[in-house]
């Protein structure tokens, strides 16, 4: 006869009633805040990264995949992502609990007979405990990353196969009693209005329906927030370089289901809140273009340095557009509220326009000193080197502040010209004749910027681009 579960369990688990059982687990959600939140956004952040339509510019749009591709980047991603969340459990367990996980797993391959062992498994699988549940995806965390890393040591993974380890995850992930994200489109332990302030403006919205309406649309744009801030951009890890791409993969995911929902919620509101969101989802269809076709094209074939320069931009330009859009929405009902007083390091439209502007006026400027002087191999050397310096810096910190109509001539022309350089004196003609045609292009940039509203009556400071050139040119 087999014996009951509960006598397998071993000693240090405590035989009280379930609800006593699991305290330690039901404590963890609160001492353990931001570690549930970051394995929410994970484990979402995971199975949304299977679907081949969030796969941009890798040889999968339309979900059309080639027959010879090597999916073995894509599953060094995944692996890494599930040691993070391997991680987070075992943040979140207790050693004593961890130490139950191992008994139990030494239990099953060499104390128990088949069905002890049956018995078992069946008193796991019944998630009646948040205890169960998280043994049960630490479980399918620790076997997903071990049978990753055998189908990577054979260097070339096909799509079957990593659609396959796609397919359990996600079976595992949405099956799983107290830890499937899906489970509700809203979830009020992570999904709220982040800030005391904007919850306020949309407490005093009189009309029902709208409030109910504008409340979700700030719930959407603070869970955006929130993604973002589960991004480790400090790190060098490569383990924290891959979390944040599955991160900006999942952004991608929400906000073009954001972006739907926002058409269809404008059909239900008044004439003015319905301009609004119409003007919000046009941002997010053109910063979406921006960053996932444009910043993010191509990334896993880039070297890790440019993957985190790419990430980096990506990331700022993501919270720039949640946190502008939140303070438009917000102001609509409440005109005195400040980006400042709701974001820490908050950077106004007319701030942005002003780095732009002075950023371009200083290329400009360095453009035209070489037209002047670069005909003297000495200068010609001490200009480009600038001009390739100010580059670095500009792709850094000034192309998340481009229009999305204006990233493309800004990308090619540095693309373009850094190769010249690169065969400086011999090609002397072709980045001479480069420099020129682009020339003419970043004054006509300097023309639409300077005639943003907010810089009418904010004239260019001259000095301020001199004592900028003067340090590229001596550094």
């Amino acid at each position: 006869m087999a014996a009951k579960p509960e006598a397998l369990k071993p000693p240090d688990v405590p035989s009280e009633a379930p609800e006593e059982q699991d305290n330690w687990a039901l404590a963890g959600r609160r001492t353990h805040k931001k570690h549930y939140s970051e394995l929410d956004v994970l484990l979402k952040a995971l199975e949304r990264y299977f679907d081949p339509e969030n796969h941009l510019a890798h040889g999968l749009a339309r979900g059309l995949v080639h027959p010879g591709r090597n999916f073995s980047r894509e599953l060094v991603i995944v692996r890494d992502g599930a040691l993070r969340v391997q991680g987070i459990l075992e943040c979140i367990m207790p050693e004593s609990r961890r130490n139950t996980y191992w008994f139990r797993k030494f239990a099953e391959q060499k104390l128990l007979r088949e069905a002890e062992k049956d018995s078992f498994k069946e008193w796991m699988h019944s998630q009646d405990t948040p205890e169960k549940s998280i043994y049960l995806i630490y479980d399918t965390f620790i076997n997903t990353k071990n049978i990753i890393s055998e189908l990577l040591k054979s260097g070339n993974v096909s799509f079957s196969s990593f659609a396959g380890i796609g397919q359990i995850l996600s079976r595992e992930i949405r099956s799983n009693r107290y830890f499937n994200p899906f489970r509700r489109e809203i979830n009020p332990e992570f999904d709220a209005i982040g800030n005391t302030g904007i919850s306020t403006v949309v407490k005093k919205i009189g009309d029902r329906s709208e409030r109910k309406l504008v409340s979700l649309v700030f719930i959407y744009l603070f869970r955006f927030l929130r993604y973002l801030d589960h991004m480790d951009l400090a790190s060098q890890r490569t383990i924290a370089l891959h979390t944040n791409i599955l991160i900006l993969f999942l952004l991608r995911y929400d906000m073009q289901l954001f972006t739907k929902r926002l058409e269809a919620w404008s059909e239900e509101a008044g004439p003015e809140l319905s301009n609004i969101l119409g003007s919000i989802g046009y941002q997010f269809s053109m910063e979406q273009k921006r960053v996932f076709r444009q910043e993010l094209r191509d990334l896993l074939a880039r070297s890790s340095g440019q993957q985190r320069g790419k990430i980096e931009n990506s990331h700022g330009i993501l919270r720039n557009l949640a946190e502008q859009v939140i303070i438009h929405l917000s102001q609509r009902w409440s005109p005195g509220t400040k980006g400042e007083d709701v974001f820490d390091n908050y950077s106004t439209k007319l701030q942005q326009s002003l780095a732009l502007r002075d950023d371009i006026a200083v290329l400009h400027r360095l453009i035209s000193l070489f037209e002047r002087k670069g005909k003297s191999p000495k200068e010609r050397r001490m200009l480009l080197a600038a001009i390739r310096n100010y580059m670095r810096y500009f792709e850094s910190f000034t192309f998340r502040l481009l229009r999305y109509e204006d990233y493309e001539e800004f990308a090619s022309f540095f693309l373009e010209l850094t190769e010249l350089i690169k065969k400086s004196d011999r090609e002397f003609d072709k980045i001479f004749e480069k420099c020129m045609q682009f020339k003419i292009y970043l004054e006509t940039s300097l023309r639409q910027v300077a005639n943003r509203a907010e810089l009418r009556e904010k004239p260019l400071l001259a000095h301020k681009v001199d004592e900028r050139i003067k340090q590229y040119l001596t550094s």
